[in-house]
């Protein structure tokens, strides 16, 4: 792909016309998108899929796949100039690159949760077990090897298991739309496809997958954490020129709201503590100002 500006290339009102074109793609393809989750998301609901663990992480595999869906439609159907998804081969110094910055930024998240008191550290073995246990891991045994083994696993496995599911949202938002929204520049094209894709995760936050029992403030802070965490995976997908490494670190992101970090520090409210809630928007957003400036 390259990332020679636009703007450059074409006259002012041609580039009038391929900026409305490429905002209307926006439009369009969030809003495909979020009737597709919605309309999934309600029928999981009916058949009681979004309370199980097993059937619960079925549904959200299905529903990160309605903007890969979407895309998928729209390129089908001719909107989209120089469409592209991005499955280039990544290298393992941008792989590497993805995973650290999947694991730093949840866990600077939840240090700053610690430290502003929106959470509390654990300060000792029984808290750290307990920690484990209300992630989900409500059988495990108090001992140190497992305590081993829930890290590991936390870091290598289920960070690439989730680069997986990771995989739909990160072909439609930076394969698709990113590339369509490049017309405006590329500070602007990371904001704008940042912020559509906040608006497809709304419908995650009503029925309370995201930010549980805070539908109102989980509807506000939605749009700054996930359009913040558009920018940075934006910049990733930009400079790495593979779809492959946001999805790494979309994927290690995910991974890291149960893992070491999260385990250590308890939030008491994800509103304010946690990955996403206050904690994490600082920190999301100290990284992301920084990419903008350099673009």
């Amino acid at each position: 792909m390259s990332h020679q500006d636009p703007k450059n290339q074409i006259g002012p009102k041609q580039m009038k016309e391929h900026k409305k074109r490429a905002l209307q793609r926006g439009i369009m393809i969030t809003f495909i998108s979020v009737s597709l989750l919605s309309l999934w998301l309600f029928i999981a609901y009916q058949f009681g899929w979004l309370t199980g663990a097993v059937t619960r992480t079925a549904a959200a595999w299905i529903g990160q796949l309605t903007p890969a869906i979407s895309a998928w439609l729209m390129h089908h159907i001719g909107q989209g100039e120089g469409s592209f998804y991005g499955f280039r081969r990544p290298t393992l110094k941008w792989m590497f690159r993805g995973w650290i910055l999947g694991i730093g930024l949840p866990s600077a998240a939840f240090g700053v949760t610690g430290i502003f008191g929106w959470g509390s550290f654990a300060s000792s073995w029984s808290d750290v077990m307990e920690n484990i246990r209300e992630q989900g891991f409500v059988s495990l045994p108090s001992d140190v090897s497992v305590l081993l083994l829930y890290v590991l696993f936390s870091l290598f496995v289920v960070p690439l298991l989730l680069t997986f599911f990771a995989l739909g949202e990160e072909i439609g938002w930076r394969g698709y739309l990113l590339s369509q929204l490049l017309v405006f520049g590329r500070r602007k094209a990371l904001l704008l496809s940042g912020l559509f894709w906040s608006v497809w995760h709304i419908p995650l936050v009503m029925v309370g997958q995201v930010y549980p029992g805070h539908p109102a403030a989980g509807s506000l802070l939605i749009v700054p954490f996930i359009t913040g965490v558009g920018v940075i995976l934006g910049h990733l997908r930009m400079s790495s020129r593979s779809i492959w490494i946001p999805s790494l670190a979309h994927g290690t992101f995910n991974a890291q709201m149960a893992g070491p970090a999260a385990v250590l520090v308890s939030a008491f409210s994800p509103v304010s503590g946690g990955f996403m809630g206050v904690a994490g928007i600082l920190v999301i957003w100290s990284i992301a100002l920084w990419l903008l400036w350099k673009q």
